[in-house]
C-alpha cells in the first residue's frame, strides 16, 4: 500500500467511501431551454413522484429528447468524475434520459426522503428567489434550513459523514446515484415559487425496467456526447 499522506511521520492512506455526489453549474442556454420547453408540457407528474408539491409537470417526449442531448456533456462529466472517485475505469455507456419533470415548490411544499430509478439522477435549480435566501439566512436551527436539500447515506456515530446538505444556488446541478436517499425542506415565505428540473438517466441495458415509456428512447453514444459538448461550447 503506497501512502498518500504523512501524519506525524506515519505513512497513511485515505479511502473514498460511499456514493459519488457531483455538483456543477449549468449554462444560461440550458436554463433557457428548460424554461421554454416546459411551456409545451401539460402532463401532471404528481402521481408518479414522491413530492408533496402542488404542481409537478412531466416534459413531453420531444422535449426530453432535445434536453437529453443538451445535458449529455454534464452526464459525461459525472461519469468521468465517478471514475476518479472510485479509481476505476468506467466506460461511457449508451445513456437514455427516460424521465424528466419540472417541480414547482410553493410555501409548505416539501419532498420527503425518497429514491429514484435508473443509473443516476439529477436536479437543476432554475431560480432561487432572494426572499428565500433571506429566510434561510434567518434560520436559527442546526439543519440546512428552509429550502435546503439533503442527501443521506448510511448510519453510525457522529464522526461518520452520513449526510451532505446544501442550500442550492441558481443554475446549480446535482448528479447522484439514483438509489441515494434525498429530500427537500419546506419554506414559509408566502410569495415564492421555486422551480427545479429533475430527471432519471438509464443505461440502454436498463430499459427493461422502465415502465410506460413514451415514444423512442434517446441514446447518447460517445460520438453524440462529443458533438453535444462541442455545440454547447460554441
Amino acid at each position: 500500500m503506497k501512502p498518500n499522506g504523512i501524519i506525524k511521520n506515519v505513512p497513511c492512506k485515505l479511502y473514498n467511501w460511499g456514493p459519488c455526489l457531483f455538483s456543477t453549474e449549468v449554462s444560461k442556454k440550458v436554463i433557457g431551454v428548460l424554461s421554454e420547453e416546459i411551456t409545451y408540457a401539460t402532463q401532471d407528474a404528481k402521481k408518479t413522484l414522491a413530492g408533496v408539491l402542488k404542481r409537478q409537470i412531466a416534459y413531453t417526449t420531444d422535449s426530453r429528447n432535445r434536453i437529453g442531448k443538451l445535458l449529455a456533456p454534464y452526464f459525461h462529466g459525472y461519469l468521468q468524475f465517478l471514475s476518479l472517485y472510485t479509481k476505476k475505469d468506467i466506460e461511457t455507456p449508451n445513456l437514455s434520459l427516460e424521465q424528466l419533470w419540472c417541480s414547482y415548490q410553493y410555501p409548505g411544499d416539501y419532498n420527503p426522503p425518497h429514491q429514484h430509478s435508473g443509473r443516476f439522477s439529477f436536479v437543476i435549480y432554475l431560480h432561487i428567489d432572494q426572499a428565500l435566501v433571506a429566510e434561510n439566512n434567518d434560520y436559527q436551527g442546526t439543519d440546512v434550513g428552509p429550502g435546503g436539500i439533503t442527501f443521506s447515506y448510511g448510519d453510525g456515530f457522529k464522526d461518520n459523514i452520513t449526510q451532505q446538505q446544501f442550500f442550492p444556488k441558481p443554475y446549480q446541478m446535482f448528479i447522484f446515484p439514483s438509489w441515494l436517499t434525498h429530500f427537500a425542506s419546506p419554506y414559509r415565505h408566502p410569495n415564492i415559487v421555486r422551480t427545479s428540473v429533475s430527471g432519471n438517466v438509464y443505461e440502454s441495458l436498463d430499459r427493461s425496467h422502465v415502465e410506460k415509456l413514451e415514444g423512442k428512447n434517446l441514446t447518447l453514444s460517445d460520438t453524440m456526447l462529443k458533438t453535444s459538448y462541442e455545440n454547447e461550447s460554441n
